[in-house]
């Protein structure tokens, strides 16, 4: 049975979306729109075709997928269906297709989606992990909220680029799940770094008692692969920066007053990184918030370096 997928529309060409239109266009027909001039001539190098502007991208795709660096860019890309402005459901008569692979409020998504639905479009939340290079490699992870019958059909503009799809229910799911995931990501790293730091300080090597953690109870993404890849490598180039965790983290602060009480570990987190992000700079490493916690602390986790690691058997003639 032929795909009534033909044409996917790519609106945002920066470092993720470019590489993300570039292996869809090697399945489906592809255009796209960047207000920024230089990604539109990047693109362009890369063999893809710009539209002229939102609303003709929206006439001509079957599917468009959002890769916006700001949230709320999602809802001006959209615009309000049939107002006649030059947006994705503006002018557009039928129904579209809106797959958005960036971070999101997720109350607000569900809302959004729901007035698009009502005016015979479709929105699916399919936020991506992942870095550019794995966008190169089709080794992309998205997290995907929907109506069933949108999801069928975003699934297939996802396929080129995505290695795995988890489905996570209707809509906003997506955005929610991906909020959480980084939330306890952001928890997890700082923890695991202040661990460590104590650690360092009572003259304990952090390089020995890792590999140990990585076989217990507390270990986590961040001990198992962050830090040696990237932390005690001092490397510090995951290629996720501070400026994308902190969109997540602050859209779950929206959450904190859906408790009956303020929560305390949550709240915690988003303080700590939101101290860190001010003096790191939001386009610093995420995980060089472990440099960050070095100066705070004044401890180098090198500082517990040891001439023999336990477990090693060591002998002195």
């Amino acid at each position: 049975m032929e795909s009534p997928l033909r044409r996917v529309g790519f609106v945002g060409v920066g470092s993720l979306g470019l590489p993300m239109a570039v292996l869809t266009s090697t399945v489906f027909e592809v255009q796209v729109v960047d207000t920024d001039p230089l990604a539109s001539k990047l693109a362009g190098e890369r063999g893809l075709t710009s539209a002229s502007s939102l609303s003709a991208l929206a006439d001509w795709a079957d599917c468009v997928v959002t890769v916006l660096p700001v949230p709320d860019d999602l809802f001006t890309v959209a615009g309000e269906p049939g107002n006649g402005g030059d947006t994705l459901t503006g002018r557009r008569e039928e129904g579209l297709l809106i797959v958005d692979v960036g971070s999101g409020a997720p109350i607000r998504t569900r809302e959004f989606a729901s007035m698009l639905h009502d005016a015979g479009h479709s929105l699916v939340d399919a936020p991506v992990s992942g870095s550019p290079g794995m966008a190169e490699q089709a080794k992309l992870i998205a997290m995907v909220g929907g109506a069933p019958d949108a999801i069928e059909l975003a699934t297939q503009a996802l396929k080129p680029t995505c290695a795995t799809l988890l489905f996570t229910g209707g809509p906003g799911s997506g955005h929610a799940t991906k909020l959480v995931n980084n939330m306890l990501a952001a928890s997890h790293l700082a923890s695991t770094i202040e661990a460590l730091l104590m650690a360092s300080a009572a003259g304990f090597d952090p390089a020995t008692i890792v590999p140990a953690v990585n076989q217990l109870t507390g270990a986590s993404y961040a001990s198992q692969v962050k830090m040696e890849k990237f932390v005690l490598s001092g490397t510090y180039d995951s290629g996720f920066p501070v400026r994308s965790l902190m969109t997540d983290l602050e859209n779950g602060a929206e959450w904190f007053s859906l408790l009956a009480n303020p929560p305390v570990f949550c709240a915690a987190t988003y303080a700590t990184w939101s101290q860190a992000a001010q003096e790191l700079g939001a386009d610093a490493d995420h995980t060089a918030v472990a440099q960050w916690l070095e100066r705070r602390n004044g401890v180098s986790l090198a500082q517990g370096q040891s001439s023999h690691s336990p477990g090693v058997e060591t002998t002195t003639t």
